[in-house]
């Protein structure tokens, strides 16, 4: 299935329409996952979540674990701001969707903590789907029919308007709204 169908898909099963915001936490739930920050990891000293948070927090943005029992948590930089969280929740859920299995292991300077890595075909797929996650193609169509602004879109779907003005561009909406734009009149 296409990642713009799958997103819909998951939409659905949430009983949304395809244009509805479908919150990272919401999907989450649906995936069995738990969605937590460095605080909230157990056995991690203090002095390790103070390196990450601080001194370190620019080299990591999130890392998925799979637990005994099969459902996986999320540990995410709770530094970065809440678009930033959100684009990266869906990141990390699309891996989880495509069941990506990790290819190697990076270490982040200062902490000895192991993060996951993945190859970058699997990055990708990760990157395509999350941002189709977060603002699927009836979504953007929806709110251009609606004259939103990218700053409305960016709050709506708790989207950076980067991201926002990037899968516009790639749905080609804005090509297609700019062709029909003398019609209207």
């Amino acid at each position: 299935m296409g990642a713009e169908r799958k997103a819909i898909d998951l939409r659905r099963q949430e009983g949304l329409a395809p244009w509805s915001p479908l919150p990272s936490e919401t999907l989450a739930k649906r995936l069995n996952t738990r969605i937590i920050g460095p605080r909230d990891v157990g056995g991690l000293s203090e002095d390790k979540i103070l390196v990450l948070l601080g001194t370190c927090s620019r080299e990591w943005s999130a890392v998925t674990i799979r637990t005994e029992q099969g459902c996986h948590v999320v540990v995410e930089n709770t530094t970065h701001s809440p678009l930033r969280r959100e684009s990266t929740r869906f990141h990390e859920l699309a891996h989880i969707i495509c069941a990506h299995r990790p290819t190697g292991f990076q270490s982040i300077p200062g902490v000895g903590i192991l993060l996951r890595s993945f190859d970058p075909e699997q990055e990708q797929e990760a990157d395509w789907l999350g941002q189709c996650l977060h603002l699927p193609r009836p979504a953007l169509g929806w709110c251009l029919n609606y004259e939103f602004s990218m700053e409305k879109i960016s709050q709506t779907y708790v989207a950076s308007e980067q991201l926002v003005r990037y899968r516009l561009n790639k749905t080609g909406l804005l090509i297609i709204r700019k062709r029909m734009a003398p019609m209207a009149h």
